[in-house]
């Protein structure tokens, strides 16, 4: 089911009518624009202030009656803002959890030496991994993540998760996730506890890695600890992880765990891509080569031109010609089941399993949680001071701002690459809260 969040328009002149029972009705605008705006009923007799709701469709009219389902707070509240960007877009969710089926655990146990690196209090383990040393051979190495194929496959009502795409995060905690908590629990990856894992082995021997290969397991994760403190763990040789982590990424050194596990994922993910193209099925980020123009104007202009281009990838069904420009090679999305909805795509494809059909979800809701992103960091902004910011025109419409991060939408007839002075008002009348940022770009005369 479907619930939108957005603005009741209440200090609005204008009226759509009394309902039957003499109610008045307003225009309420989601959060989201994907979604239409809305006419709906309320009896709040404060109209001073828009108020954030949270509504749902009940006809399909040119102009659709909705209805209210949940009052989120006043416009303008930090607290009320942030909960209706969560809800816009993440709009679907778990009207009910039905009973749910344990798979089958009678697979080989991996029992050896295993550590997960995630934020502090992470409960939603993906993926952990495991160096050991066998015998007198090479050392051994596996990358495993939680089977969530399998626990779909016993309990087909989890493929309801397709509609909600991939779980969102706030300040690195999860706010929106794709499956119930319960059952989160349940498959992630937590130490002390028998998982179901896809496990991607490979040995390690003269500074190369050797015979990767994947196969389903059961494994036992024996401590977490976070990227501060991990370098501490004694379970596994953390100076080997790192060496096999700098061979992953072609350079040394490589001093930030961060770095190590994104490394190591990204390792599985293109192995995955590799084996999902044998196969015929399952789901490719396809990302094409950017504007080489546009991309050296970027980087001539100190921006992370390479962070968009990457942001720019999208799902496609398997093909030989699909291709990722970012890592020159074929990728695809499998390390993270549990917050999104591609890797299981991708795992049902490795297990064979019917592939549902999810690509268009899947990139629909890839670009929701782009939104999620952007609008949070637009609340961000707003809490923060000065209103005066440093900005480089990029376009004659958009402008950079280096301690954003983030490229704006301004208007302006300046030359590129002029340093400019942003000044940012709130338009708190505006849906969106890409619109209710308005800005006001002046020449910089200090550096111009």
């Amino acid at each position: 089911m479907t619930r939108v969040a957005g603005v009741l328009q209440l200090t609005s002149k204008t009226r759509y009518g009394l309902t039957s029972r003499n109610i008045p009705m307003y225009l309420f605008s989601p959060l989201n624009k994907v979604f239409p705006q809305m006419i709906v009923a309320s009896a709040h007799r404060d109209l001073k202030k828009n108020l954030l709701v949270v509504a749902e469709k009940i006809n399909d009219d040119k102009l659709p009656r909705g209805q209210i389902v949940d009052i989120v707070g006043v416009c303008g509240d930090p607290l009320a803002e942030r909960k209706a960007i969560h809800v816009a877009y993440s709009p679907d969710y778990w009207t009910k959890i039905p009973e749910t089926i344990e798979p089958s655990f009678n697979r080989p146990i991996l029992d050896v030496p295993t550590i997960n690196i995630d934020p502090p209090g992470c409960l939603d383990i993906d993926d952990c991994i495991s160096i050991w040393n066998h015998e007198d051979g090479p050392t051994k190495v596996a990358i495993t993540i939680a089977d969530v194929a399998e626990w779909v496959r016993a309990n087909p009502w989890m493929t309801h998760a397709q509609n909600i795409g991939q779980s969102l995060y706030d300040g690195g905690v999860p706010v929106r996730s794709m499956f119930p908590k319960t059952l989160e629990a349940k498959m992630s990856l937590l130490p002390g506890e028998k998982r179901i894992g896809y496990t991607l082995f490979f040995d390690w021997a003269d500074n190369t890695i050797w015979n990767p290969h994947f196969k389903e397991v059961v494994i036992i994760n024996k401590k977490s600890y976070t990227y501060e403190n991990c370098r501490l763990a004694t379970e596994i040789p953390m100076d080997t992880l790192r060496e096999i982590c700098e061979h992953l990424a072609g350079k040394k050194p490589l001093l930030d765990p961060h770095d190590w596990v994104a490394e190591l994922m990204i390792y599985y993910n293109k192995q995955m891509a590799g084996a999902l193209t044998v196969i015929g099925k399952g789901l490719l980020r396809h990302h094409t080569a950017p504007d080489s123009e546009k991309l050296e104007k970027y980087e001539n202009l100190g921006l992370n031109a390479r962070m968009f281009a990457y942001a720019s990838a999208t799902y496609e069904h398997v093909s030989p010609k699909v291709l990722h420009w970012g890592f020159q090679s074929r990728y695809c999305h499998g390390s993270s089941p549990i917050r999104r909805w591609a890797d299981v795509v991708n795992q049902m494809a490795m297990k064979g399993m019917p592939v549902p059909n999810a690509k268009e979800d899947c990139n629909r809701l890839q670009t929701f949680a782009k939104k999620h992103a952007r609008d949070l960091a637009f609340l961000d902004i707003l809490q923060r001071r000065p209103e005066d910011i440093k900005g480089i025109v990029v376009s004659s419409t958009r402008i950079w701002i280096p301690d954003w991060n983030r490229l704006i939408t301004s208007p302006n007839n300046l030359v590129e690459g002029t340093p400019v002075n942003v000044r940012y008002f709130l338009d708190m009348q505006r849906p969106t809260w890409k619109e209710r940022l308005v800005f006001h770009v002046t020449v910089d005369p200090i550096l111009v």
